[in-house]
């Protein structure tokens, strides 16, 4: 654009307006495709201008020209972005604050309408009502992914049926077995079972009576004995 702008202003007038009247073809170029081209330009930058200072009034926080071509979710580019913050800062739409190498933008506060006191009160009202569903809120999110944990490291229903067909089949390989050896295990007689029952009850007698005595010669020798039972054992009997 500034190309062609500084080349129109080098033609002499005569050639553009005309000769006598009549149109020359630089006449005819400029009146059907530099003078549109030119007001469509203008109307895109006014676009673009009115959507930019929109997107300020609409958040009233500072950004930078990164952050304005991102949050447009890039449908324009960082130097029409920049050429809009620039033009709105000369207008004292916006004003700058320069941080190092970045610049921030924010909205001019002296443009706002004045905000009244029952106005702010009815904001801080609405701030702890939100807050107030934003805790219940995360209350609700919170016992949901407690939830959600349980579910994911629990089985899957597929998973529990496979298991379940395994299971089945084990039972009926355990059950063959089972069949296999009442039908082929040697069975004890009576009097067998009987004499064994008997046999059991004496060992039994014997290691009650065995670990009397045991208790009887360790009290004995522990009277004499200045340390500890725990130690006296460890010492003579392991």
């Amino acid at each position: 654009v500034t190309s062609l702008q500084r080349t129109l202003s080098a033609v002499p007038k005569c050639l553009v307006n005309g000769i006598n009247g009549e149109r020359s073809e630089l006449t005819i170029w400029c009146s059907s495709v530099w003078f549109p081209f030119i007001s469509m330009t203008k109307e895109k930058d006014n676009e673009l201008l009115s959507i930019v200072l929109t997107y300020f009034q609409s958040q009233n926080r500072p950004y930078s020209q990164t952050d304005i071509v991102q949050n447009l979710h890039n449908k324009f580019g960082k130097t029409a972005i920049q050429k809009s913050l620039d033009i709105l800062v000369q207008q004292s739409q916006l004003y700058e604050k320069v941080y190092g190498k970045q610049k921030v933008y924010a909205l001019n506060q002296k443009n706002l309408p004045p905000v009244s006191e029952d106005m702010i009160k009815s904001k801080d009202s609405e701030i702890k009502r939100m807050e107030s569903i934003l805790e219940e809120l995360k209350g609700t999110v919170k016992s949901r992914e407690v939830k959600l944990k349980a579910l994911n490291s629990a089985i899957t229903v597929d998973e529990a049926s496979k298991r379940l067909e395994k299971a089945k089949i084990k039972l009926e390989d355990l059950k063959k077995q089972a069949g296999s050896i009442k039908t082929t295990a040697p069975l004890i007689s009576p009097e067998m079972k009987s004499r064994m029952l008997r046999e059991i009850e004496q060992c039994e007698r014997s290691c009650k009576k065995r670990k009397r005595i045991h208790g009887e010669l360790i009290d004995t020798l522990l009277e004499n004995y200045p340390k500890k039972e725990k130690r006296f054992v460890r010492r003579h009997w392991y």
